[in-house]
């Protein structure tokens, strides 16, 4: 980055703007790095794209999942998550049972 003057940085920005490859090396090599290190940070847009990518990667390896399912912390005194989880609760007879889960 030492050698990089302005004038190489204002081309830079021009090829971007026109949808062309960087044509100085060093700088195309700066954006690589900071694109990589800002994708480190939880929660940024270059995170979550870097995750996109691994569930689609994930998807074309081993195929479309057949089922997707988000777990819910909260739901650990819901009677139809714990009836799925395997506890015997009777689903018929739930209003009662929902202060004594606890």
């Amino acid at each position: 980055m030492q050698t990089v003057t302005k004038l190489d940085i204002e081309r830079a920005v021009n090829e971007e703007k026109r949808g062309l490859r960087i044509s100085n090396p060093v700088i195309e090599r700066f954006i690589k790095t900071a694109v990589m290190t800002r994708s480190k940070i939880v929660g940024s847009n270059a995170s979550r794209a870097r995750f996109r990518s691994d569930i689609w990667g994930t998807c074309v390896k081993y195929g479309n999942p057949t089922l997707f399912l988000t777990i819910n912390p909260a739901d650990h005194n819901d009677p139809i998550a714990l009836c799925l989880a395997g506890k015997d609760i009777d689903l018929d007879n739930v209003i009662p049972l929902l202060g004594s889960l606890c």
